[in-house]
């Protein structure tokens, strides 16, 4: 089985170096690694093109503009040659030598699931993944009732990626590829196997909560209630409520801030 590890990256050299050696360092033997520069303006093409010079597997794909995550990660995807796409920001590892092995080790035992979600932690150590139903296929409706949530490496069929791909038109909100490809199968498998460590203390972090966010956020919320109303009417209507909440929420912080701004520069 060969994995694809997908890396996109923005002006990550203090870190990026750390995430490619965690792949490098697998003992799994089929893996190529894919690393998609979106428009760096720092040194990480340098850093990069060092490890394509040692290491045929590598890819680096780097882009003319700043197109952002998802369509970074999308164009990751299509340059894929891996049955599995393995998705990583460039501040994640590979907790372990052998995680791409326990990897394939649970596809196989688990008949080839279409898509997998497997535990995190973070650099404290605190596992970050929520569950109440762990080790097993769950259904569309027992996933989107929030059953898994929280922090997961996803582990993703490259064919079965390929008919949905992340959206373009939101920065982020790569839950609402998962919850697509959920409800076309009618399931994900589960993990407690924890795989990745994830840095959640960087400030240039998409979970990093600024006002510079607000708008992104409002537009992943909004994205959300459209595609999935009628499934939150259905299965989730608690859910849905929050989805409203966060959307009004986001939606004043931002008009709040834009008055803020016009306020000091009237000053």
């Amino acid at each position: 089985m060969k994995f694809s590890i997908i890396i996109p990256t923005y002006n990550r050299a203090y870190c990026i170096l750390t995430s490619i050696n965690s792949v490098l360092k697998q003992n799994h033997k089929d893996f190529e690694i894919i690393i998609i520069d979106d428009c760096s303006t720092d040194n990480s093409v340098l850093i990069i093109s060092k490890f394509i010079e040692s290491y045929t597997f590598i890819k680096l794909i780097r882009l003319e503009k700043n197109y952002g995550t998802n369509i970074a990660k999308n164009i990751g995807s299509i340059n894929a040659k891996g049955n599995y796409l393995v998705f990583l920001d460039s501040d994640d590892q590979l907790i372990k030598e052998d995680s791409l092995n326990r990897i394939e080790e649970v596809i196989i035992k688990n008949c080839f699931p279409k898509l997998l979600m497997f535990t995190c932690i973070n650099i404290e150590g605190h596992i970050k993944s929520k569950n109440t139903i762990t080790n097993q296929m769950i259904s569309f409706k027992t996933y989107f009732q929030g059953k898994a949530s929280g922090e997961y490496l996803p582990v993703v069929e490259k064919s079965m990626f390929d008919a949905v791909k992340f959206h373009t038109d939101i920065h982020g909100g790569e839950g609402l590829t998962w919850l697509s490809i959920a409800r076309l199968t009618n399931g994900i498998f589960i993990s407690s196997e924890i795989i990745r460590l994830y840095d959640d203390k960087g400030t240039d972090r998409l979970s990093h909560i600024d006002f510079k966010q607000f708008n992104r956020l409002f537009k992943i919320f909004v994205k959300d209630l459209k595609l999935n109303f009628i499934y939150y009417l259905r299965y989730n209507p608690i859910g849905m409520l929050m989805v409203i909440l966060r959307i009004t929420y986001y939606k004043y912080r931002d008009l709040v801030h834009l008055l803020k701004i016009t306020l000091n520069y009237k000053k």
